[in-house]
C-alpha cells in the first residue's frame, strides 16, 4: 500500500507545518519510510525544495502516492489522537526560541501546538506548557541553558536552526533582527534522532554570555574535546566579506572541536538515510583517464565546488549533472571532478549513489572530498590530538568515496599550522598519494606561502598541496574571470605545470562557463584531467 506524502504548499500556517514535521519525525522512529514531506515554498520552506518530488519519482517510484493531505486531520489521525502527547507554546512571543521548542518536542516525544491552534484539535492536557515553564527565564540564553541541563547529554546530534535572524552589515553581531522565519526542513531529523537544536545570535562572538553558553554546549556534548563534533543545520551569524564568519563551526567554540554538515532546508534525511554507504563497500568510480604525464604539456583539473552542502547535493547538483550528461552526449566530455560530502553518502546515500552511477555513465566524471574533508571545518585550529583524529576520519572517508583528493579551507592566519601539523599526518596514515586543493578564508585574501609561479608543494613522500585557484563567476574580476581570461591564465602556465581549479556557483559561475573555457579558450598543449590524476602527476613531476 502506497503511503501519502505531506505536501507543504503554504496552505497552512508555519505553526501547522512545524507540527506536521515533528509528527513525521516521531513516526519515523518506528519506520523511516513512514513519512515523506514535499516542500513547495510553503511557510516553513523558504528555499526551493523542488528536489523532494524529483527524488521521490526518480529513486522511489510508486513507493509513496503524492497527494495533498489535510494537515490538521493528518496530525489528529497520526500523532494527536488517542492520547497523543503534545506541548503548548506561543509562536508570537517565543519565535526566537523555536529551535528550543523543536528540541523539547524531540525529547518529550510531543507535537508542539501553538496557543492559537489548541482549539483546532481534541486534546488532553499538554505534557508541558512552555508558555509557563519558560516564563521565568530571563533570556533566550537561559532557555537554552535550561534545555542543555535537561537534554544535552542524551542528544544524538547538535543542530543549528536560525529562527529568522537577519544581520545588517559585516561583523556587527549586535545588529541582528528577527525579521524572517525559521526553516523547518531539518525538523524531522531533529525529532527522530532526539538531537539538540539551538541558535544563539552571538554564540560564536567571544566575550559574550551566549558564547560562554555555546562553549558549554560544545564541551558537554562532546566531553572528549579533542574529538571533532559534527553540527547539522547552518550558522549564518555575523556576515563578513560576503560569507559567514562562523559557518564552519571550528572557530565558534573555544574548544575548536566542531565542524559543520551544511544541511539547512534539507528535509527527509531520515527517509533518505536508510541504506548508508560504508567503508567496507566503497562507491565505484571510473578508472583514471588513459593519459601519461608529459613535461611538454600543461594540466588542469576542474572541481565543482559546494559539495559539502547537502542542500546543494539535493537540489543544485541534480540540474548540473543532467546538463553535464546532455553536454557529454552532444558536445565534449572532458574529465570533470565533483566535490562530494561523505556525510551525504551516510545521510542521503541513494542520492549520492545516483551521482556516482551517472559518473559511470559519462565515463569522464570523478569525485573529491569537499572542504575540508569529512566536515566543513578548519583542522589547523584543532589541537594536536584533534587533528590526528580528524585526519584518520578523512582517510577513511577518502577510501569510502574512492578518491585521493580533498578540497581544504583554512583561515588566512592559520595555514602555517596546517602545513606543519596537519598535512604531514597523512604521510603516516598511508603510502598512497593524497592531494589537498586549498581555498583561503576569506577567499579574496592573498596567501603568501607560495611563490608567484609555484602551483603546489610536496610534503613528505606522498602529499601534494595545491595553491588556491578559485573560479566563482564570470564577471571579469579576480576569482570571477571570464572563460577567455581563465583560459588565458591556464595557457600562461609553463610547460609541465599542474593546477586544480575549485569552481563554485556563489559568484554566478555555471557549467556553461566551464565548457566555454575548455572548448574555446584552452591551448592545444593543455590537457584537462581529473583531480586524482592531477595529484598523481604532481608527485611524478617532482621525481
Amino acid at each position: 500500500m502506497a503511503l501519502s506524502a505531506l505536501v507543504m504548499n503554504g496552505t497552512y500556517t508555519l505553526q501547522i507545518e512545524l507540527a506536521a514535521q515533528v509528527c513525521c519525525g516521531l513516526l519515523q522512529r518506528n519506520d523511516p519510510a513512514s513519512c515523506y514531506s514535499i516542500g513547495t515554498n510553503g511557510k516553513g520552506f523558504p528555499s526551493d525544495p523542488s528536489g523532494d518530488a524529483y527524488w521521490l519519482d526518480l529513486l522511489y517510484p510508486g513507493l509513496i502516492k503524492e497527494e495533498v493531505v489535510d494537515l490538521p486531520s493528518w496530525l489528529g489521525e497520526n500523532c494527536l489522537g488517542d492520547g497523543g502527547l503534545w506541548l503548548k507554546y506561543d509562536y508570537a512571543s517565543q519565535k526566537a526560541t523555536l529551535p528550543a521548542v523543536v528540541t523539547a518536542s524531540a525529547h518529550l516525544s510531543a507535537v508542539p501546538i501553538d496557543v492559537s491552534d489548541v482549539a483546532t484539535f481534541s486534546l488532553t492536557d499538554p505534557v508541558e506548557d512552555l508558555t509557563q515553564t519558560w516564563a521565568e527565564l530571563k533570556s533566550d540564553a537561559d532557555v537554552y541553558s535550561n534545555l542543555a541541563s535537561l537534554y544535552l547529554k542524551n542528544s544524538s546530534h547538535l543542530v543549528k536552526q536560525n529562527p529568522g535572524y537577519k544581520y545588517d552589515v559585516d561583523y556587527r553581531p549586535a545588529q541582528h533582527h528577527l525579521t524572517s522565519e525559521i526553516d523547518i526542513g531539518i525538523v524531522d531529523f531533529v525529532v527522530k534522532s532526539k538531537a539538540f537544536s539551538f541558535f544563539l545570535p552571538t554564540g560564536c562572538v567571544p566575550f559574550t554570555e551566549e558564547h560562554r553558553l555555546h562553549s558549554r554546549i560544545a564541551r558537554e556534548f562532546s566531553p572528549t574535546t579533542s574529538t571533532p563534533t559534527a553540527v547539522y543545520g547552518y550558522d549564518d551569524t555575523v556576515p563578513l566579506f560576503g560569507g559567514d564568519t562562523y559557518e564552519a563551526e571550528t572557530n565558534c567554540a573555544r574548544e575548536h572541536n566542531l565542524g559543520q554538515i551544511a544541511s539547512v532546508s534539507v528535509n527527509n534525511l531520515n527517509f533518505y538515510s536508510q541504506n548508508p554507504v560504508t567503508p567496507e563497500n566503497p562507491l565505484k568510480v571510473n578508472p583514471p583517464p588513459d593519459v601519461v604525464y608529459d613535461a611538454t604539456k600543461k594540466y588542469v583539473a576542474i572541481i565543482i565546488g559546494d559539495g559539502d552542502n547537502l542542500y546543494f547535493l539535493k537540489n543544485r547538483n541534480r540540474g548540473w549533472v543532467n546538463e553535464r550528461i546532455d553536454k557529454c552526449n552532444t558536445r565534449s566530455c572532458f574529465p570533470l571532478t565533483w566535490s562530494m560530502s561523505p556525510r551525504g553518502a551516510v545521510d542521503m546515500p541513494d542520492i549520492v549513489r545516483h551521482y556516482y552511477d551517472k559518473a559511470l555513465e559519462t565515463g569522464a566524471d570523478y569525485f573529491s572530498l569537499p572542504p575540508s574533508g569529512s566536515l566543513y571545518s578548519y583542522p589547523s585550529m584543532m589541537g594536536d590530538e584533534g587533528r590526528k583524529l580528524y585526519a584518520q576520519t578523512v582517510e577513511e572517508d577518502l577510501k569510502m568515496m574512492s578518491s585521493i583528493t580533498t578540497v581544504h579551507w583554512e583561515w588566512f592566519y592559520s595555514w602555517r599550522t596546517a602545513f606543519s601539523s596537519y598535512f604531514p599526518i597523512f604521510n603516516n596514515l598511508t603510502t598512497e598519494p593524497r592531494g589537498f586543493v586549498l581555498t583561503n578564508v576569506p577567499f579574496m585574501f592573498p596567501m603568501f606561502l607560495y611563490r608567484r609561479h609555484e602551483l603546489y608543494k610536496i610534503i613528505g613522500e606522498n602529499v601534494v598541496v595545491f595553491k588556491p585557484n578559485e573560479w566563482r563567476g564570470a564577471g571579469g574580476s579576480r576569482n570571477n574571470e571570464t572563460p577567455a581570461d581563465k583560459g588565458a591564465e591556464i595557457n600562461g602556465m609553463k610547460s609541465g605545470s599542474i593546477t586544480q581549479i575549485y569552481a563554485t556557483s556563489d559568484g554566478g559561475l555555471n557549467l556553461g562557463h566551464i565548457y566555454d573555457m575548455v572548448e574555446n579558450y584552452l591551448g592545444d598543449d593543455v590537457v584537462v584531467v581529473d583531480s586524482d590524476t592531477a595529484t598523481r602527476f604532481a608527485l611524478e613531476a617532482e621525481k
